[in-house]
């Protein structure tokens, strides 16, 4: 799982949160999404901002990454975002160099960090090394 960052200005979080929530709620955008408060956040942190987390099931899964940040601009949100996966938070990863991919701001270009292409390409070479050994097991079974 990951999620799509946009970090808000605190002046403007209650009507960012409204509009991504009215998203999430109709099957618009995504399947879950959550919003930063003042209690919530870490003392390193930058005090203006708080973030609006907008979910996806699988972080490998490119085609639906790009479909949710394309549903973002959509809706009018031209700010950079940045895309974390729920391990590197679990693992305590945060500022730069956590995110997985980075959207600059207006734009649906998705840059993708040199950690996380080797992690798709190791992904991509295990399923090809799991094919071939199911094709080969099914070849060598008895008709």
């Amino acid at each position: 799982m990951g999620k799509w960052l946009w970090f808000v200005p605190l002046s403007q979080i209650d009507d960012a949160w409204a509009g991504i929530r009215a998203a999430v709620e109709s099957n618009r955008l995504s399947f879950a999404a959550k919003a930063g408060t003042l209690a919530n956040h870490r003392g390193s942190t930058d005090d203006t901002r708080r973030p609006i987390c907008i979910y996806t099931p699988d972080w490998r899964d490119i085609p639906e990454v790009e479909r949710v940040l394309t549903r973002l601009r959509a809706m009018g949100i031209k700010d950079t975002l940045r895309y974390k996966r729920d391990t590197d938070t679990v693992n305590g990863r945060y500022g730069p160099g956590a995110a997985s991919y980075i959207c600059p701001a207006g734009t649906t270009a998705l840059v993708v960090s040199h950690r996380t292409r080797q992690a798709l390409d190791h992904y991509q070479q295990a399923r090809a090394q799991a094919r071939r050994a199911a094709e080969k097991r099914r070849a060598l079974k008895p008709q």
